[in-house]
């Protein structure tokens, strides 16, 4: 353990090579802050930029190709616990249904791996999830609410010490 006399240090950043040295890397500081910006806005406009095209069916074959979907994945993960019926509930019908299609938009997903360790990441995950929210929304509006709903639960998504992972104060503007 470097145990230093308290006076010494007080003399030292007193010297002007301690200003100068504090200035510069004041300036460092500031540049890097900059940059980290810059890269997250990068990461944003490229989330922005992706095409989104949902394939081209009718509410009816969306949602018998989602509850297909899901019944085939009950059997792989869930053990047949529950299957989707056409007399299933509603609300069970349409969230199975949105997330089919969010999933069938996956090859999206993969282009978003560009941004993994970048700044502004989760913000670029939240404004792509947003656009194929959208996209779905407009292309079935049977199914805003549950759209919406799952865009509710993007943005109240929070870290274990319960604080939100990201700032979404732009991610609704």
């Amino acid at each position: 353990m470097k145990l230093y006399r308290v006076e010494r240090v007080l003399e030292m950043e007193a010297s002007n090579d301690f200003a100068s040295a504090m200035a510069a890397a004041e300036v460092r500081r500031k540049k890097s802050l900059r940059a980290i910006e810059a890269r997250r806005i990068r990461s944003v406009d490229y989330a922005r930029a992706i095409e989104i095209t949902l394939p081209s069916r009718t509410l009816q074959e969306v949602l018998l190709a989602a509850m297909s979907h899901y019944n085939e994945m009950a059997s792989e993960y869930r053990d047949g616990e529950r299957l989707a019926t056409t007399r299933s509930a509603p609300e069970f019908i349409a969230r199975i249904a949105v997330s089919y299609l969010r999933h069938t938009l996956g090859y999206l997903e993969e282009a978003m791996t560009d941004l993994f360790g970048q700044p502004g990441r989760a913000m670029a995950f939240l404004m792509f999830h947003r656009r194929v929210l959208t996209a779905i929304t407009f292309e079935h509006p049977e199914l805003e609410d549950e759209c919406l709903n799952q865009l509710e639960q993007l943005a109240t998504r929070r870290d274990p010490a319960g604080n939100p992972q990201v700032e979404f104060a732009e991610f609704f503007q």
